[in-house]
């Protein structure tokens, strides 16, 4: 290779790093204050409790912290994870979380149990079926315009979105997501998390933890 030929390479190496820099530290602006992420906290934990409720009128509601927004492709995993933690044999059956068998816990507990894993981890889709149509927008734009690029250049597969101008609205987008080849891939789990930590899934302002 010429001398010119290996500057070039050079810069272009160079060029490749600073751009995957960009891409994982791109800033994500606070588009949700904390009255909204609070009230988004509050819609999500009233709709689980609802069929504890409803079914064991006599349940003690706890009080549940959020500790972080979940990718929908790791929420059965994260529940199943806490429930276990909370010794209840529980696992992830057709991407959901199914009740095994019994550790000696009643049906009430297990459902409240269920309620508190459940409220600690809301899944992204949870979050954003209620945010309005502009934010909804924001976060495919991050999908498109930042996690896209991110894993593209971190040597990562990543498959483009559908058509935006085809689909009637952001679920007409079917279940697109920049990591989907990779989740669904038998790509080593080291992997798998260094590419998630360069390329977060979930924008920063879309965490309603609190």
């Amino acid at each position: 290779m010429t001398i010119s030929g290996r500057l070039a390479a050079v810069v272009a190496l160079a060029a490749s790093a600073m751009l995957l820099a960009a891409c994982t530290a791109a800033p994500d602006h606070p588009l949700i204050d904390d009255r909204e992420r609070a009230t988004i906290r509050s819609h999500i934990l009233n709709d689980l409790w609802g069929p504890v409720a409803s079914q064991y009128p006599e349940a003690i509601r706890p009080v549940v912290s959020v500790a972080r927004t979940v990718p929908n492709h790791e929420w059965a995993q994260t529940v199943v994870d806490c429930l276990r933690g909370q010794g209840i044999t529980a696992g992830v059956v057709g991407g959901g979380v199914s009740y095994l068998s019994s550790s000696g816990q009643t049906q009430l507990e297990y459902a409240v149990a269920n309620y508190t894993c459940s409220a600690q981890y809301p899944s992204e889709s949870a979050v954003v079926r209620l945010l309005t149509p502009a934010l909804a927008e924001a976060d495919y734009r991050y999908q498109v315009t930042v996690v896209r690029p991110c894993l593209l250049i971190a040597g990562a597969p990543s498959p483009a979105s559908p058509n935006r101008e085809l689909a009637d609205s952001i679920n007409g987008l079917g279940r697109w997501n920049p990591f989907q080849v990779i989740w669904a891939g038998n790509y080593p789990r080291g992997a798998v998390r260094y590419w998630e930590q360069r390329c977060p899934p979930v924008p920063v302002w879309l965490d309603v933890a609190g």
